[in-house]
């Protein structure tokens, strides 16, 4: 479901915005909210022991995510971000 999430939320921010790296960036970061609230409620196939190690484990990997958008995130700020188009 994890594909699913993030390739709606990928494509809706995108065809919306029409900027694909605002699309990734909105993509990484509801992928770890969706990770958090599935642990939480126990949806995970992880002990209790072993969530918040997975949770620190994917918001590293999503904060790579967004460090590697770094350029992107300046060019959005500043609105001069390729526009997709779709």
């Amino acid at each position: 479901m994890f594909t699913v999430f993030g390739i709606l939320t990928f494509g809706i921010v995108t065809k919306l915005s029409r900027y694909v790296s605002l699309g990734s960036i909105i993509g990484i970061i509801g992928f770890f909210i969706e990770f958090v609230i599935w642990g939480l409620i126990g949806w995970l196939p992880l002990n209790q022991g072993e969530f918040p190690e997975a949770a620190i484990v994917v918001f590293l990997f999503v904060a790579l995510g967004v460090a590697r958008h770094h350029a992107n995130i300046k060019r959005l700020h500043h609105l001069v971000d390729l526009t997709a188009q779709v």
